[in-house]
């Protein structure tokens, strides 16, 4: 009787770890299903310290056909959402109010992985900044429908309507041509600079792409200039310089002339080197010293769009140089070069 007893006790405990350790199963796997846990996101982080949130981002399929979908707080209004697409092409960025760290707890990003570097994520005065690291220069289109921001990415000739590059001469170690104290290299970048500006509009509406081969004062070898229009597809490449003597001494010489690639069966490169000489002889009243074959240059004869090297003027004779130290020269200079990349793109011809 009392081995039955015990047999029944026993059997009474295992039941009862059985059904406690089902009871304890069902409570976990409800509170931490691996389809919770996958999504669950938590970013340890101060003020103003940037965070990469790249494993965060969910699947591609929950995009909802877009390259990047992020999940939005209620009823915010989109209008004070800001974007910021740097000139290079690699970096976006967009700043949003009221997300701080714990947005990945309770909201999601998801999207591809492809073509990115990283997304980075940092808040400072109750707004949230976000950035996108690309491998190569895209643009980005958003869009939002108020429960969501869509970002969809863009090679530069899908985005715009036409890709120009600017090529500032020289930089870095590479000076360029020197005279009374001045340096060309800071010239030739004042002046694209200007010239940049000037594209606000045609940038802001997706008409233009406007691209630099350098934006600061660094080197860049010829081979990177080229591969960097041609990486782009750009439609037109438009390099600028200024001049010296062959001896590099003062002279009373002056002028502004154009170099082309003469192989250019096309004869596309010539037409845009003479429109960018009327043009800059028109604005600046320099004396005409034409356009010239300008295929011993690497830049001009490697170059697989129209072409056009444009020498403002000659550093070499003091009063000319003046005139290109002159900020309102300079832009001058850069309003003659727009007009010049605008009558291209038209296909209009120079009629002189």
């Amino acid at each position: 009787m009392r081995t039955e007893k015990k047999i029944q006790a026993v059997i009474a405990l295992l039941m009862t770890l059985v059904m406690g350790g089902a009871f304890l199963a069902i409570f976990y796997f409800k509170d931490h299903s691996p389809i919770e846990e996958e999504h669950k996101a938590e970013v340890y982080m101060d003020e103003g310290e940037s965070y990469s949130v790249l494993s965060f981002l969910r699947d591609k399929e929950e995009a909802q056909s877009h390259d990047l979908l992020m999940k939005l707080p209620a009823e915010l209004d989109l209008s004070v959402i800001t974007y910021d697409n740097n000139s290079e092409g690699k970096t976006f960025s967009f700043s949003i109010p009221g997300i701080r760290e714990d947005y990945f707890r309770d909201f999601f990003m998801a999207g591809t992985k492809e073509g990115l570097l990283d997304i980075g994520f940092e808040f400072n005065d109750r707004r949230g900044l976000f950035k996108l690291f690309f491998k190569d220069i895209t643009e980005v289109l958003p869009s939002g429908d108020g429960n969501y921001l869509f970002f969809d990415y863009m090679a530069p000739k899908e985005y715009y309507d036409s890709v120009v590059v600017l090529d500032p001469g020289y930089g870095g170690v590479e000076t360029g041509a020197m005279a009374f104290g001045s340096i060309e290299k800071d010239i030739d970048l004042s002046i694209v600079m200007k010239l940049r500006e000037a594209f606000s509009n045609e940038i802001a509406s997706r008409k233009i792409g406007i691209y630099c081969t350098r934006k600061t004062d660094a080197y860049v070898n010829s081979e990177d200039r080229v591969s960097f229009a041609k990486g782009l597809d750009a439609d037109l490449l438009l390099s600028v310089h200024c001049a010296s003597t062959a001896s590099g001494r003062e002279s009373d010489f002056s002028g502004t002339r154009v170099l082309y690639q003469v192989t250019d069966e096309t004869g596309a490169s010539k037409t845009f080197a003479s429109l960018c000489l009327s043009k800059l002889i028109e604005k600046l009243s320099s004396t005409d010293r034409g356009i010239v074959a300008g295929d011993e240059d690497y830049l001009v004869r490697e170059a697989t769009m129209p072409v056009a090297l444009c020498e403002i003027g000659y550093m070499t004779n003091a009063n000319e140089l003046m005139k290109l130290k002159d900020d309102e020269y300079q832009s001058m200079a850069a309003q003659a070069l727009y007009e010049a990349v605008l009558s291209m793109l038209a296909g209009e011809e120079n009629d002189e």
